[in-house]
């Protein structure tokens, strides 16, 4: 169980909210913080997070930490923007292609 872990500002990064547990925690070893906040054996975060990541971290919060891995990988990363990015870009090639041009 996780415990005092920070409670996200607006439009606060998960990174962020991870660096913040890290330093009020006085953690030196990267490889034991990121194992006990998300169970990976990373020395740090990979971007995008790995929805088991999300899920091991939602599930080790207390009891009345109101987030979810839906909240959380939609409030507090930047899976939304780089979603909406891909699909433009998708978009755009499509049209290439459709068109005969790349």
């Amino acid at each position: 169980m996780i415990g005092c872990f920070p409670d996200p500002y607006p439009d606060e990064i998960l990174y962020s909210i991870y660096a913040r547990y890290k330093e009020r925690m006085l953690y030196l070893d990267d490889t034991a913080i990121y194992k006990l906040v998300f169970g990976a054996r990373h020395n740090r975060p990979q971007l995008p997070y790995d929805e088991d990541e999300l899920d091991y971290l939602v599930s080790e919060l207390q009891p009345g930490y109101s987030y979810s891995v839906a909240r959380l990988k939609c409030e507090h990363t930047l899976t939304p923007i780089y979603k909406l990015g891909w699909r433009c870009c998708m978009k755009r090639s499509c049209g290439r292609e459709r068109n005969g041009r790349f």
